[in-house]
């Protein structure tokens, strides 16, 4: 048995995702204190990718029963688990080397690798409330109800997110952070919507 699997206990993944909405915070802390190595962060960015991908089917399948077209549903689902699987995760990996710089600026002093973690150890926590919410939103595709979801679960990531990746950059508040990226994120559904 390696050492990485021996110094956890016998509790599941699940586990640790439903813990982790107890205190963000101390999840964080769990997590980089029991796993260290860069499989580990491999395995966490595929999952986030997968996660995305789950969270998104509902509305990509609603919006496209809409449209006639000569290609196939299944056609279509593979090709976006196929840019799930293969570009997803390099985007991610940018998206939290961009967030790392930009959070040096201001004053961040973690490591790229406790960024790395907290980042994508953010969207496994999420992921329960965005593929529910993924799940009304397509049911609501066309409705103003498909914003409002969309909306609160890029909210609730936010706070996540803020949350524990204040964490990995040894910030002491995570309201600043929460307010730029909620701003960003109505920014971004604000012009999406135009």
């Amino acid at each position: 048995m390696n050492k990485e699997a021996s110094s956890l206990d016998k509790r599941s993944f699940f586990y640790f995702i439903f813990v982790a909405h107890l205190d963000y915070r101390a999840s964080f802390q769990e997590q980089l204190s029991n796993n260290t190595g860069e499989r580990y962060i491999l395995l966490l960015c595929f999952s986030s990718s997968l996660i995305l991908f789950l969270s998104n089917l509902p509305s990509q399948i609603a919006s496209r029963l809409g449209v006639i077209t000569l290609e196939p549903l299944s056609g279509y689902i593979a090709s976006l688990l196929f840019v799930s699987v293969f570009f997803t995760p390099l985007i991610l990996y940018f998206l939290s080397v961009v967030l790392h710089l930009v959070l040096r600026l201001f004053g961040g002093e973690g490591t790229f690798y406790q960024v790395r973690l907290g980042f994508f150890w953010s969207i496994i926590v999420s992921a329960p409330i965005i593929v529910i919410l993924g799940i009304f939103q397509g049911y609501t595709i066309g409705s103003v109800y498909h914003y409002f979801y969309d909306i609160l679960s890029d909210l609730i990531m936010a706070w996540i997110l803020s949350n524990i990746v204040s964490i990995a950059e040894k910030f002491k508040s995570v309201y600043p952070m929460f307010v730029v990226i909620s701003f960003l994120v109505l920014l971004g559904n604000y012009s999406y919507s135009i």
